[in-house]
């Protein structure tokens, strides 16, 4: 079964967040994640995923990508998912990111 996720097969995706530096251990599970991303991501994502650009113009809870990759030291994968995560749980999202954090990159 061919599963595409906005215009790119399950391969391609796998081959483009790979060459965005996500690690080999986690490439599954994150190119699962990114085709369940929320809708309200899409267009964001997919032009991460194209060009590599770190712009959304989403923002949940005063959390956007910036502010993630910026003051949390995420990598914009973890960080599309983060938003993805506050669009579906925002309470408790937002909870957890107000906590603190350990420095984690994925």
């Amino acid at each position: 079964m061919k599963i595409e996720w906005l215009g790119l097969t399950k391969h391609e995706l796998t081959h483009r967040l790979t060459g965005l530096g996500v690690p080999p251990h986690i490439i599954q599970d994150q190119v699962e994640d990114f085709i369940r991303l929320a809708p309200s991501l899409h267009d964001d994502a997919r032009r991460f995923i194209q060009t590599g650009a770190q712009e959304s113009s989403v923002t949940i809870k005063g959390w956007n990508l910036k502010r993630l990759v910026e003051e949390y030291k995420m990598k914009p994968t973890s960080a599309f998912l983060t938003l993805d995560w506050l669009i579906r749980e925002p309470d408790a999202a937002a909870k957890s990111l107000a906590k603190g954090y350990d420095t984690i990159g994925f």
